[in-house]
């Protein structure tokens, strides 16, 4: 195709609309009655408030809720009136097993036996609070692996680095600075207003968002929450591998059909994929991709993520004698094809003639034999019959 043509292509097409219009079940059907609007300013302005009203209290609850949901799901706050009660910090993270930490969706499953120590803050002096809180936490001989201090003030991102370098080099603690953007990001653009409406009050924002569930996203929910209930398990799938990466894999593609955000959806592949290189075997890695593939495709218009997907299924998918796993590469292949006469990506379309020239080659040595044939690698298997 030449540059010519391109641009006179529309820039307006979309992957998502397209698949929904062609087929509508595939994609939630929840209806939203009311939405929960909050703006940045109104939060801003509330966080700003909880340090004139010192209400460190519901402070704590809020920082505490997101870290939970974006940091590590083992944390537990630590009882007392303020400031932690006698244990220094506001919340810990408690031990679990790989088990179980090997099939979040957030956090990194090596933290489940690593103890990390988190401090909230509502005061407007962070630079003297957070350094007593570290000095605090270091001087109990606890060890930590890394401290987190969250705090609603904002913080340039010059003066967090030089105060984690500080403090590191001082206590041998790695320590992390969250400030007010963090928790405004959090919650604005990842789909957090509830914890915001929850702990903290906020006045100014309408009513909480009512879902109400269409007949197939009910069905996908109680099928999620079973799944899931028995993911969190650890005494789950004794000697059943397979059964277990399936779970995983179905929760990623119900989590996609439900409409839940982009790092949901993420994430929960990505624990599949996890399971299915420790534990499985190389059809198990290929659906996976190949699933999440067609989900930043046609549910998150993501066409140079899909570049990527491609050359790992291509990896996975090349050297099989399975004409199914060879289908899912002639599936994808239009996709590129698609994304780059729409979208006009300069980096799709050095993707897509190195397809078309046979690159990368198949990871086998080349010429390759099976079974007594031999199969030229100077060119793609598959350029000729898909595009």
């Amino acid at each position: 195709m030449s540059d010519d043509a391109d641009q006179n292509q529309t820039p307006d097409f979309s992957a998502i609309a397209f698949m929904r219009a062609r087929r509508p079940y595939l994609y939630s059907d929840t209806e939203k009655v009311q939405a929960s609007y909050l703006t940045r300013e109104v939060l801003s302005h509330h966080l700003e408030t909880l340090t004139k009203q010192k209400d460190e209290t519901r402070f704590e609850h809020f920082a505490q809720r997101l870290t939970q949901k974006f940091i590590s799901p083992n944390i537990r706050p630590q009882t007392g009136p303020t400031a932690g009660g006698d244990g220094k910090s506001d919340a810990e993270t408690y031990p679990v097993t790989a088990e179980i930490a090997e099939r979040w969706f957030v956090g990194s499953p090596s933290d489940s036996s690593e103890r990390m120590a988190f401090a909230f803050s509502a005061e407007k002096a962070w630079k003297p609070k957070v350094r007593g809180d570290v000095k605090g936490l270091a001087e109990t001989g606890r060890p930590y692996r890394r401290i987190y201090f969250v705090s609603n003030q904002y913080v340039p991102a010059k003066e967090s680095a030089e105060v984690q370098d500080e403090l590191e080099k001082a206590y041998g603690i790695p320590v992390t600075i969250l400030d007010r953007t963090w928790l405004l990001d959090r919650v604005l653009n990842n789909d957090s207003i509830d914890i915001a409406l929850d702990t903290l009050g906020v006045t100014g924002a309408t009513e909480k968002v009512l879902e109400v569930p269409g007949p197939k996203d009910y069905e996908r929910k109680l099928e999620l929450d079973e799944i899931e209930a028995r993911l969190a398990l650890g005494g789950n799938y004794p000697g059943s591998p397979h059964s277990l990466i399936e779970d995983a894999h179905r929760a990623a593609i119900l989590t996609r059909g439900l409409g839940r955000p982009r790092w949901e959806v993420d994430g929960k592949f990505q624990r599949a994929l996890r399971l299915a290189k420790t534990r499985g075997g190389g059809k198990q890695q290929l659906a996976i991709v190949y699933d999440q593939a067609w989900a930043v495709n046609f549910w998150f218009d993501d066409f140079e993520e899909l570049a990527g997907l491609y050359d790992e299924v291509e990896k996975l998918a090349i050297d099989s004698d399975d004409a199914d796993d060879l289908e899912r590469l002639t599936n994808l292949l239009p996709l590129l094809r698609t994304a780059v006469a729409f979208k006009r990506s300069s980096l799709l379309k050095l993707r897509l003639r190195s397809v078309l020239r046979g690159s990368p080659q198949p990871s086998r040595s080349s010429p390759r034999t099976r079974q007594g044939r031999t199969t030229p690698t100077t060119r793609n298997p598959l350029v000729c019959s898909c595009v």
